[in-house]
């Protein structure tokens, strides 16, 4: 994110600018069994076999106390444990209510989300349904935490991690092209803070969150190839396979592996690492190393900025990463 400073002479400080807190929005498709009956309190809830998650943190995914249970579920309260009848069995139960083995694998394993109590609950119907379930990505303005929201967002959240409230639809970007300093409360143009630098010089850029990818989660793993058809030469080869571990800690498999965390310093160190690389191959790689010219939508948009090739438009690893592509 870049972070102008504040052209209060008595604050000078770096605001980052973020027009929102949201880091991403999406609802999954996740698999449920409907109206699972607790025993012990004869209450009703969703009995959800896939986890819906773009967090891998289970300590950093907050619940929305009412209406997190889905689309079409709203009024629903709902449990999450994975369905561990296929997966020790090999094979899914078509009659549940008849299969004594599988309801004491369910005995340990269920938590009724009314009473708190570990029950064998009442299954009433073996058919499971899909639904979709409200997922938010956030991001603290206070102490920079990356944490999820299920649920309906309201306009005002409390962060789990330095526990302060904020509205998180409502940034430091009053209009375009001004920011807010959340330091001195100063409001003031952009493009101000930008004639106060040095034409040479840049805003600077700072690094909040990242979107990563776990292997695990999506199926990505490799297995060898035993088919003598597609040996190459007598030999074994490895082939990419999808085989998804039901019982991985992180659970993301219905994000397909996809997650987001806060940037910590070892991304950092290796942020730095690719620098380093890009520092000692950029001669021998190929990069946009043209002027940009002067035009009715450059002159404002990038000249004005202290963009003055087009290089500068991207980081390093940036162009580590697309000069090896090229």
């Amino acid at each position: 994110v870049k972070s102008p400073y504040c052209t209060n002479p008595l604050c000078k400080k770096e605001v980052p600018l973020f027009s929102d807190y949201v880091i991403a929005m999406k609802s999954p498709s996740i698999r449920y069994n409907r109206d699972v009956e607790c025993p012990e309190c004869g209450k009703t809830f969703d009995w959800e076999m896939e986890p819906a998650s773009m967090i891998a943190e289970p300590g950093l995914c907050v619940v929305s106390p009412t209406y997190s249970a889905g689309v079409g579920r709203t009024t629903a309260r709902w449990t999450y444990s994975p369905n561990r009848t296929q997966m020790n069995t090999g094979f899914q139960d078509k009659n549940l209510n008849n299969s004594v083995g599988i309801y004491e694998n369910l005995r340990s394993i269920f938590k009724c989300p009314w009473c708190n109590k570990v029950v064998l609950p009442k299954v009433k119907s073996a058919k499971t349904e899909r639904k979709k379930v409200p997922l938010t990505v956030l991001l603290c303005p206070h102490c920079y935490a990356v944490w999820q929201w299920r649920g309906n967002l309201p306009k005002e959240v409390n962060c789990p991690v330095c526990k302060k409230d904020y509205k998180p639809k409502e940034g430091n970007v009053p209009k375009n092209g001004w920011f807010l300093c959340p330091s001195c409360g100063h409001t003031d143009r952009i493009i101000n803070s930008i004639r106060s630098l040095p034409r040479d010089k840049l805003l600077p850029m700072r690094p909040y969150a990242i979107e990563g990818y776990c292997n695990t989660c999506a199926g990505d793993v490799e297995a060898e190839e035993i088919n003598p058809q597609n040996v190459l030469f007598g030999e074994r080869k490895k082939t990419k396979a999808k085989k998804k571990c039901a019982d991985h800690l992180c659970l993301l498999t219905t994000n397909n592996g996809k997650f987001f965390k806060r940037i910590t310093s070892a991304d950092l160190a290796r942020y730095q690492k690719a620098c380093e690389i890009w520092g000692e191959e950029k001669g021998n790689l190929p990069y946009p190393k043209q002027k940009i010219p002067w035009g009715e939508k450059t002159k404002s948009g990038l000249i004005a900025h202290h963009y003055y090739y087009w290089h500068q438009m991207f980081n390093p690893r940036q162009l580590l990463c697309l000069s090896t592509l090229l």
